[in-house]
C-alpha cells in the first residue's frame, strides 16, 4: 500500500546515513580499500542495527555495491569536474542528478544509483580533508529527492520498506 510523500522524506536523512555507513563497510571489505578513506564520519555512525533505517539502508547498499562498482570512475570523473565549493555544491550535486531523472522515469535502480553518487560526492569531500561537510551531502540528498518529486514516487511505491 502507498506511503506518505512526508513520511518517506522524513525517512530519507536516517536512511542515507545508514547507506553511507554500509556502502563504506562494504567498500572497506573490497579489494579498493586503499581508496576509501577510514573516517569518523563514515564509521562512527551507531544507529540502533534492527532499526527500520539501519534494515533499509543496508538492503539499498547491497544493492548499491555493484553500481557502485561499475560507476564509482564515472562519478569520480564528473565530482572532480564538478569543483565543489561550499557555495556550489548543491547545484551541483543535483546538476548531476538531474541526468539521472531527465527523461522524467524513476525507478529503484535509479534511486540507488542516486544514493550510490551521494555516496561517491560524500567520499571525494571527505578525502579532501573537508570536515563537516558531509552533512550537507545528506541534507543535499534530502533536498533533491523531495524537491524533484522522488519522494513521492517512493511513497506510491509503498515507501523505502518496499
Amino acid at each position: 500500500s502507498p506511503d506518505t510523500e512526508e513520511n518517506v522524506a522524513s525517512q530519507t536523512d536516517g536512511i542515507f546515513r545508514n547507506f553511507v555507513y554500509h556502502m563504506h563497510n562494504i567498500t572497506r571489505n573490497s579489494q579498493d580499500a586503499d581508496d576509501t578513506p577510514n573516517l569518523p564520519e563514515l564509521t562512527a555512525f551507531t544507529d540502533e542495527p534492527l532499526s527500520p533505517a539501519a534494515q533499509i539502508g543496508r538492503q539499498l547498499a547491497t544493492i548499491g555495491d555493484d553500481i557502485n562498482d561499475r560507476y564509482a570512475p564515472h562519478f569520480n570523473q564528473m565530482i572532480r569536474m564538478l569543483s565543489i565549493t561550499p557555495d556550489t555544491a548543491y547545484e551541483a550535486f543535483a546538476g548531476v542528478a538531474r541526468r539521472l531523472f531527465r527523461d522524467g522515469n524513476i525507478n529503484w535502480g535509479r534511486v540507488v544509483t542516486l544514493l550510490c553518487f551521494g555516496y561517491r560526492m560524500a567520499i571525494t569531500v571527505l578525502q579532501r580533508g573537508i570536515r563537516g561537510f558531509f552533512s550537507k551531502i545528506v541534507g543535499f540528498i534530502v533536498k533533491f529527492i523531495c524537491k524533484e518529486r522522488i519522494a513521492k514516487w517512493i511513497a506510491d511505491q509503498g515507501g523505502w520498506v518496499s
